[in-house]
């Protein structure tokens, strides 16, 4: 079957060698790899950019923003800590806590500021660290005052349980005093302190009267302090208030009380105490004045807390908002470096299997149809021509070096076919005349032999030697029809492979062509039986040994036979 060249070959290839097909598609290789690899260079430094932005600005953004975030933590555990305080149990060291948390996210916002955190949001949170800052500040001052108010108030209470107990002394003095007056004016004369004018309306006037007065002073001091000393003025400023105005009704009537007490130097000292109980109370720096100015700094100050919660919450919210951002710009640099390595592993990839397409095409389409296939059938070709078979087809075509060697085999396998024509008409011709030249060869020596056996007597000398010389001259020539039968029958017969002794069947030889010994025959070669075709090897040796005696000039000489083996060659 004759080999045909596909449309895909006629498009791609047209009129092309198998040397220029091979490298249009070599070029088509080198050109995807190329292609690819400078897919590749591109891709990888996108991948290079990526993780030098990941590296170099997005994970230590995101670092530092982790930081600021656990700074802002800290900062926010502090400032939250000023919320429900216990007013007393301020640390002095919270102010500088703050100071330093403080310092410590404005040093990182400005670091973050070299990143590419937004410039807004490095503002607002700087300015929202600022008012928090400043309202904790504010809420320790207004602490710190509230601490010293409350201090004061202790003081004072502390003071006015003191004054209530001198009073409470003066009052049991008193009280001490007339009950030994009444003692003695109950008595009589025996008593030295016996007063002759006693009676009992001026003892009624005189002692029981100052008596009940001591008394109602007595437990009006008391109220007085308890009203004082009531916790319940913190609820609010109008409840102070009102304690207040009930703290100054009780010292008014207890001030009442008390003219009604004979004048004496002990009355004088417990209105001189009763008095400077008053002052402590009721003066601009006294414990009613000190409770308001604490209700008044307290109401500040919850109002103050109330919006120093709000920057609390709100520096957390900007915190988590800062390492949300700071998450997004490294996933953004993840995603871009995902997104290159990917497209540098598909463009790989690709390029890979496109070369290895191209390669398999090129070896179906080239290397396998183009060339193996087509040299196969021409070796095939070439071998059975070379074997002898003449008129095997040879079915490679094409325009390419393998067609012009098809092209040269079908040149050669019409001139051996010409040639065995020519050999097999020569060779019929030799043998045709060598058959019909015998005849009338034979017809010359018969005649000859009978001439010189019928007229021998009547024949001269010279005569005979002409017949003789002509006998002679005829033998030579049937031997040469012999040898030309011998050589036209050559190649028609094929002889077997048997063993042959060439040194032996040299001996053999030299005794049929040389009986007289003239010639000596010396062999060169290997002394054992070789495998051959014996026949045509015992023929080719006795025609050259036969022409070396016949056409020697001389009448002897030495005949040299070498043989030399070589592999499958003798």
């Amino acid at each position: 079957m004759a080999y045909r060249r596909s449309i895909f070959s006629d498009l791609l290839f047209p009129a092309a060698g198998i040397a220029a097909r091979l490298r249009l598609a070599f070029g088509v290789i080198v050109t995807v790899v190329l292609c690819a690899a400078i897919g590749v260079v591109f891709q990888t430094g996108k991948i290079s950019t990526a993780q030098e932005t990941l590296h170099n600005s997005a994970l230590p953004m995101l670092t530092l923003a982790q930081r600021t975030a656990k700074d802002l933590s800290a900062l926010s555990v502090t400032l939250e800590s000023q919320i429900t305080p216990q007013p007393s149990r301020v640390p002095g060291e919270v102010r500088a806590r703050i100071v330093d948390q403080a310092s410590l996210v404005r040093d990182d916002l400005d670091a973050l500021r070299g990143y590419e955190i937004p410039e807004a949001l490095a503002d607002s949170l700087a300015e929202r660290l600022n008012r928090a800052e400043a309202s904790a500040q504010k809420l320790l001052t207004q602490r710190s005052e509230l601490s010293q108010i409350n201090a004061e108030i202790a003081d004072l209470l502390s003071d006015m349980k003191q004054r209530q107990k001198r009073g409470h002394e003066t009052i049991e003095d008193l009280t001490f005093d007339l009950r030994a007056r009444t003692d003695a004016a109950m008595t009589g004369s025996g008593n030295p302190d016996f007063d002759p004018s006693f009676s009992i309306e001026g003892s009624y006037r005189e002692m029981l009267l100052p008596a009940l007065v001591l008394n109602d002073v007595g437990f009006m001091l008391d109220a007085i302090v308890a009203t004082a000393a009531e916790d319940g003025w913190r609820a609010s400023l109008l409840v102070g208030d009102r304690k207040e105005i009930l703290a100054q009704q009780q010292m008014k009537d207890m001030l009442g009380r008390l003219v009604q007490f004979p004048d004496s130097a002990a009355r004088r000292t417990l209105s001189l105490q009763i008095a400077e109980l008053r002052s402590l109370l009721f003066d601009d720096g006294g414990l009613f004045a000190r409770r308001r100015s604490y209700s008044e700094l307290a109401e500040a100050y919850e109002k103050a807390l109330f919006l120093h919660r709000p920057l609390v919450e709100d520096k957390s919210g900007v915190s988590v908002d800062l390492v949300d951002r700071s998450m997004a710009i490294v996933e953004g640099a993840s995603e871009d470096l995902e997104d290159a390595v990917f497209v540098a592993t598909i463009v790989t990839i690709t390029a890979l299997a496109a070369a290895l397409g191209t390669i398999l095409l090129t070896n179906q389409r080239i290397v396998e149809r183009q060339f193996n296939t087509r040299i196969r059938a021409l070796t095939n070709s070439v071998n059975a021509i070379a074997g002898g078979d003449l008129n095997h087809p040879i079915t490679v075509r094409g325009m390419d070096e393998i067609g012009e060697v098809a092209k040269a085999l079908t040149v050669f396998k019409e001139t051996a076919q010409n040639l065995q024509r020519s050999k097999s008409e020569l060779e019929k011709f030799a043998y045709v005349a060598a058959h019909d030249l015998r005849t009338p060869l034979r017809a010359i020596q018969d005649l000859s032999t009978w001439t010189m056996e019928d007229e021998a007597s009547k024949l001269s000398g010279e005569s005979q030697a002409y017949l003789k010389l002509l006998q002679e001259r005829t033998d030579r020539l049937s031997s040469l029809l012999s040898d030309l039968q011998s050589y036209a029958s050559i190649g028609q017969y094929e002889s077997k492979v048997e063993f042959l002794n060439i040194a032996n069947y040299l001996g053999e030889l030299r005794q049929n062509l040389d009986p007289a010994g003239d010639y000596s025959i010396r062999y060169e070669g290997p002394d054992l039986p070789l495998a051959c075709r014996a026949s045509g090897v015992r023929e080719i040796l006795t025609h050259l040994l036969s022409n070396a005696i016949k056409h020697h000039d001389r009448g002897g000489g030495q005949i040299i036979v070498r043989t030399r083996l070589e592999p499958g060659e003798m």
